[in-house]
């Protein structure tokens, strides 16, 4: 699920090159102790591009460690200038990050499980492969890369898998097959995939031809993984017939408020009040605290009537289509605690146990 970012200062602690162009950063936030995080999760660093704040996103590297979060930074050489920022830190350094947070679940009751790794998509994976072995689940990561040299954690994956560890390695003639290895895998299993943007939509249309369930194949990617060159372009504006260039180095979105284009809709302060507005919503779904306080005689429901009352800002008032009946009986109408998204749940629980609700 998605988190409200919540930012805090971190120290680097350390940095190490995993390949050439692969440094591995250890971040120590402030005031908190390293409490675990699921699989696949990352955080976002506050980077500064000609003198500009932005941020970035990065894989947490391998399960938690109380020393502090692990990231690893791929230095590109099309950058906007986010992986040269971070290259350009020393131990020591200060930055900004958010507290962990995954869109990744994997159903842990699987028996076999397939991940698919490439190049620095390797970073989400390793925290899989580690949660996987050690719940003695039947694994194999199969992990592309140009050469062996460019393969961060081969020696740490090597030595966690062993043989169920299969390194495609191009400049030794090594190709995946996502085709065929998707084809030989047994029923129900569950694959997990981090890699460039072309790679993942061939992995996703393999997975399909291969007549598997869409719902087990779970990957991870940000922005367009390589898919989309960093160049710059031009944007018209429809309703003004002007046009504006966007630098490779620069968002469209900075670009137009700069030009005087700010839409509110997309605000942090509008964003914010929308979430407010969201988590007060879902607060009005649940029963009051005094229903639950009622006694189970008080709480038995006097006919099958299901009533939907109106929002609150009309005071209570119902129009001619202010309820909603989907049971009839004799007697009275009564108002039902439910809102519109409970109203399916309240209908199938009162048809299962034959007792009427209000």
């Amino acid at each position: 699920m998605r988190f409200i970012e919540t930012w805090r200062q971190a120290t680097v602690v350390a940095t190490r090159d995993l390949t050439p162009n692969i440094r591995e950063f250890l971040l120590r936030p402030d005031g908190i102790a390293i409490a675990s995080y699921p699989v696949g999760s990352h955080i976002e660093v506050g980077v500064s591009i000609d003198g500009q704040p932005q941020t970035r996103c990065y894989s947490l590297v391998g399960e938690a460690d109380r020393l502090g979060y692990r990231i690893a930074v791929r230095r590109a050489a099309d950058s906007r200038g986010g992986s040269r920022y971070m290259w350009s830190l020393a131990p020591g350094a200060r930055v900004k990050i958010t507290q962990p947070s995954s869109l990744v679940q994997l159903d842990w009751t699987r028996q076999h499980y397939c991940l698919v790794a490439g190049g620095i998509g390797v970073t989400p994976i390793v925290g899989a492969a580690q949660a996987l072995a050690r719940r003695g689940a039947d694994v194999t990561l199969h992990y592309a890369v140009h050469s062996r040299n460019d393969a961060a954690y081969l020696d740490a994956l090597k030595a966690l898998l062993d043989d169920r560890l299969i390194v495609f390695a191009g400049d030794e003639g090594r190709r995946l097959d996502l085709d065929a290895l998707f084809a030989s895998l047994p029923a129900e299993t569950m694959a997990l995939c981090c890699g460039p943007m072309r790679m993942l939509e061939a992995a996703r249309h393999a997975w399909c031809g291969a007549g598997r369930a869409l719902d087990d194949f779970r990957y991870e990617t940000f922005g367009s993984s390589g898919l989309l060159p960093t160049q710059a372009f031009r944007v018209r504006l429809k309703d003004e017939g002007t046009e504006i260039e966007i630098p490779r180095d620069r968002s469209l979105l900075e670009v137009l408020n700069e030009a005087g284009h700010e839409d509110e809709r997309l605000s942090p302060g509008r964003v914010r009040r929308l979430r407010h507005r969201r988590r007060r919503l879902r607060r009005r779904d649940r029963p009051s605290r005094r229903f639950f306080q009622r006694s189970p005689e008080a709480r038995k429901p006097k006919d099958l009537r299901l009533r939907l009352a109106r929002p609150r800002h009309d005071h209570g008032r119902h129009a001619a289509s202010g309820g909603c009946d989907i049971a009839h009986s004799p007697g009275p109408p009564t108002l039902c605690r439910v809102s519109f998204l409970r109203i399916e749940q309240a209908a199938t629980w009162a048809a299962g146990t034959g007792r009427p609700i209000r």
